[in-house]
């Protein structure tokens, strides 16, 4: 898919300089890793917190409603608008997203492969792409002239005209809509992805995250930012999660601006350099023999305190890391310690053993499983 050059992810040099430099600055504007932005995320918590007490205790599978919840968020910020969850357009959206990032494994490929576009099954990826920029180039459409204090786009506008004003430029409407696209479709679908591991390894490991939320925050209010710091195993609970999962198992592709040479390889200038993650997360080396089980405590040190590795790197590294790693904290954080505080998750099936397989795209999600969910009772 050409990209033109274009947005976030596939760009270099100065026009990547600049998108990356704005596009964080104009999203710290907005609060990212401010309390201004957990209280938007608190508020849009309670709403999916309440679309799942309408299961009460009927199978459920959580990702469609957890996708729903979590693109609003980003969607308020970006676009400035929260959608109702059975709006027709939010709803083409996000079935273009899971798409996406289900299927687009093959996409990849090309950028070795340059000869595979030419087949039919790559003009599907395309049209998939193209359904979700169309939808996202009406959001711009209607939002481009709103107050730019209180929306992305806006802002982003505001900002590409005065420096056009001042002087040249990378900012155009192109790479606003590449980042658009990068930011909800991103912004959506790894923070669900995650909540949905997080999810199917808590069926078999609740009640002592339950038992630290209950100990610190009790019942009478929900959890805010604040308690993050005191819940310490629920925070090693949800680094393990990553860590395990490997959500994103490869980042962001980088080039090799002159020839290196590592560990007698000569890596010749221009190559393309593909960062394993998965391969650093899931080091039986550097995390023991039992790399492949699930264990928080690997995160707590003899203190009680959280650690912090360094080879724990699930947002990527270097200039590159994730944009919105810090929202993207604060957001797990209080998706899964309000639902823990609010509701017992229970096994549809006898069997107690989870289903831990998954669907290999850009992203590993989960395969489809249902729980029963069961709101705590408190005396």
């Amino acid at each position: 898919m050409d990209d033109q050059g274009k947005g976030l992810i596939v760009t270099s040099g100065q026009v990547w300089k600049e998108q990356r430099s704005v596009g964080l600055s104009l999203l710290r504007n907005f609060g990212f890793g401010k309390n201004i932005l957990a209280e938007r995320i608190q508020d849009e918590v309670s709403h999916y917190l309440d679309q799942l007490k309408n299961y009460d205790g009927k199978p459920v599978d959580i990702k469609r409603i957890t996708t729903e919840s979590a693109a609003n968020i980003i969607c308020s910020i970006v676009i400035g608008k929260r959608f109702e969850y059975n709006d027709p357009t939010f709803q083409r959206l996000l079935t273009e997203i899971a798409v996406c990032f289900s299927s687009h494994k093959q996409a990849a490929l090309i950028t070795f492969f340059p000869f595979l576009k030419y087949l039919p099954g790559h003009q599907i990826l395309v049209q998939n792409v193209k359904s979700i920029l169309n939808i996202e180039k009406d959001f711009i459409v209607k939002s481009e002239n709103k107050d730019p204090d209180d929306i992305f786009i806006a802002s982003y506008v505001a900002e590409r005209d005065s420096r056009i004003a001042s002087g040249e430029t990378t900012m155009d409407e192109m790479n606003l809509l590449k980042s658009v696209f990068v930011l909800i479709n991103g912004g959506t679908e790894t923070t669900t992805t995650t909540i949905c591991w997080f999810v199917l390894y808590m069926l078999n490991y609740p009640q002592k995250i339950f038992d630290e939320i209950n100990t610190h925050i009790g019942n009478n209010r929900v959890p805010s930012n604040q308690d993050r710091p005191k819940l310490v195993y629920l925070n090693a609970a949800i680094k393990e999660t990553q860590r395990l999962a490997s959500i994103v198992p490869q980042s962001v592709i980088r080039i090799c601006s002159k020839t290196q040479t590592i560990r007698n390889y000569a890596i010749p200038e221009g190559s393309l350099i593909v960062p394993n993650l998965d391969s650093v997360l899931l080091d039986k080396k550097i995390w023991g023999s039992d790399a492949d089980v699930f264990n928080p405590d690997r995160f707590i040190d003899s203190k009680g305190q959280l650690k912090k590795p360094e080879e724990f790197i699930p947002f990527g590294v270097g200039r590159r890391v994730c944009l919105g790693e810090s929202m993207a904290k604060t957001e797990l954080f209080l998706y899964l310690s309000s639902l823990i505080q609010r509701f017992h998750l229970l096994h549809v099936h006898p069997d107690p053993r989870p289903l831990l397989d998954y669907i290999h795209g850009i992203t590993m999600i989960p395969k489809p499983y249902q729980l029963k969910l069961f709101e705590r009772a408190y005396t």
